[in-house]
């Protein structure tokens, strides 16, 4: 029984280690620094389990979902009709977004408890 707890507890961090990691990945393997800095700093998070960091991390990773909900809207309003582009646009950048969002509530929850 401990084991799905435990891996509710890692599995925020590991989701944005592997999001932030492919967000700045480069086809023949360059990785740009910056990405590599974020990654390191979420990575001490999971090691070192900060209350307060983590709630400021899980907060950051709200409200930039947060902003791409309204990216995702304006992308949307540059269709002239509803066409199955724009529908395809609508489900998976709210699947996407949506999956974020609840592994950003995970975290800031999990961290919220032990503050």
């Amino acid at each position: 029984m401990k084991m799905p707890a435990k891996l509710l507890e890692v599995l925020p961090e590991s989701y944005l280690i592997v999001l932030v990691l492919l967000s700045g990945f480069n086809p023949p393997f360059s990785v740009h620094p910056l990405v590599l800095i974020i990654a390191g700093i979420v990575a001490l998070q999971l090691i070192f389990r900060n209350a307060i960091t983590g709630i400021m991390l899980a907060n950051s990773f709200i409200l930039i979902n947060l902003y791409m909900i309204l990216a995702m809207l304006s992308e949307l309003s540059e269709f002239p009709t509803f066409n199955s582009a724009a529908a395809k646009l609508l489900v998976v950048g709210s699947l996407i977004i949506l999956t974020n969002l609840f592994i950003a509530g995970l975290m800031f929850f999990n961290y919220y408890k032990k503050a």
